[in-house]
């Protein structure tokens, strides 16, 4: 015995089961993100059903307390609960999958406190969510029950079909629910609190699911240290990109009025919608991508390589169409209230390619190869240089200063992103 932690397999062996069949990736892909699209779609169609009825400052108020659901759920989802993901994904034998499927539960319940402290600073550090205490709360109980989400326990055993109904049920809930009575933010509280009942029921079942293929596990040492140490990386980055996009309007809460900051929202929603539409496609052009760079990812990268370029070409393209379409369909299907958003959205527009391209690159090759702590540091790097950029462009130029500064910085991150990765390949 050398002493050293003992380590779960995340490495494809020869002893590994075989791969199952492309057709067979493919058709799981396609419920899986399937599913994850009618999410999205969802998402986008809640855009002026919500603005129409709140208004400007209603949906600005709506927004800020969204984005504190999102940070919420950064952290209870990311971090080590991803590491787990990728453990299970990788794994070797059902003792891996036992210790993956541990390491997930137990992250999920210790990091529940940090985000509830995070949740409370965000509702003393911005101004006008003061005395909106109702929608506050209930956005931290939103993003705690996203980030106790076990649905990919599904995924990882083959169960696609069922995940995709999991991911669209409760999309689906709300939509209707808004688009039949909401009113009012107190309304949104209300359709919020059914949809949170509706996603527990679906966690409760998947997590009742899971568990039966793991009731007696016992961690090999250091294995629950070492998860915790990369999961730290993985959050960092993911949390520097969540003050990227929703912590941009976070931000402006404490420069602009809760009017300006609904027009700033309605414009960083709609990008971050179609960046999200547009990173499944790779999964679904490229099934297995986990065991292919496990095994050779030298062929990886290069299949990978087309398939980022194709993505790219898509973002571009439609970046082109929405800034031909968006400046007549916007005021059409929000109001006229919201004529001055379509001015944020063609400046934020531009970063739609670049911020698909950023994402492209972590998955198909840094994080692949286990790069946790350089995707971490870039990504850190470029969150601070937005924070502090944005407490001198915001009193300076407003929220078109704030758009102006999330473009640059997002091209600083893809190209920063883009030269990890030829290093990283070059290195392999």
């Amino acid at each position: 015995m050398s002493g050293k932690p003992s380590q779960p397999q995340i490495i494809a062996t020869s002893a590994a089961p075989q791969a199952p069949a492309v057709g067979s990736n493919l058709t799981r892909a396609l419920y899986l993100y399937g599913g994850m699209a009618v999410r999205i779609l969802s998402t986008l169609a809640l855009i002026p059903l919500l603005g129409r009825n709140l208004g400007p400052e209603g949906y600005g108020i709506y927004s800020v307390a969204h984005m504190i659901a999102m940070m919420v759920w950064q952290i209870v989802e990311f971090g080590t609960p991803l590491i787990a993901s990728r453990l299970y994904a990788s794994a070797s034998g059902q003792n891996d999958r036992d210790t993956a499927l541990s390491i997930a539960t137990f992250s999920r319940l210790t990091m529940i406190p940090l985000s509830l402290a995070a949740a409370t600073a965000a509702i003393f550090y911005s101004e006008p969510l003061r005395n909106e205490w109702a929608v506050i709360g209930l956005a931290v109980l939103l993003g705690i029950q996203c980030g106790m989400n076990f649905g990919w326990m599904l995924t990882a055993q083959g169960e696609s079909r069922l995940q995709a109904t999991f991911e669209t049920v409760p999309a689906v809930l709300t939509l209707l629910m808004c688009a039949l009575w909401v009113r009012s933010t107190e309304d949104v509280v209300t359709a919020f609190i059914i949809m949170n009942v509706a996603a527990a029921g679906v966690n409760l079942f998947a997590w009742r699911h899971a568990r039966k293929h793991a009731k007696h596990i016992q961690l090999p040492e250091g294995v629950l240290a070492d998860a915790l140490r990369k999961g730290l990386y993985v959050f960092a980055y993911r949390a520097a990109l969540t003050a990227m996009g929703y912590g941009s309007a976070y931000l402006l809460t404490r420069h602009a009025s809760a009017d300006t900051v609904g027009h700033y929202a309605l414009a960083d929603r709609i990008l971050t919608a179609a960046t999200g539409l547009l990173q499944p496609l790779t999964v679904v052009l490229f099934p297995g991508s986990m065991r292919m760079f496990a095994e050779d990812p030298y062929k990886a990268s290069r299949v990978y390589g087309k398939i980022v370029l194709k993505i790219f070409g898509i973002a571009s393209a439609c970046t082109v169409a929405g800034m031909l379409i968006l400046p007549y369909l916007i005021p059409l299907l929000m109001g006229a209230a919201y004529e001055s958003s379509t001015e944020l959205l063609m400046i934020l527009l531009p970063a739609l390619p670049l911020m698909a391209l950023s994402q492209l690159l972590v998955q198909c090759y840094l994080y692949p190869l286990h790069l946790d702590k350089q995707i971490a540091l870039i990504y850190v790097l470029s969150g601070a240089l937005l924070w502090i950029g944005a407490q001198w462009s915001i009193p300076a130029f407003g929220v078109h200063g704030m758009a102006w500064l999330r473009v640059s910085i997002e091209l600083l991150l893809a190209s920063a992103l883009a030269l990890s990765a030829f290093v990283a390949m070059k290195r392999s």
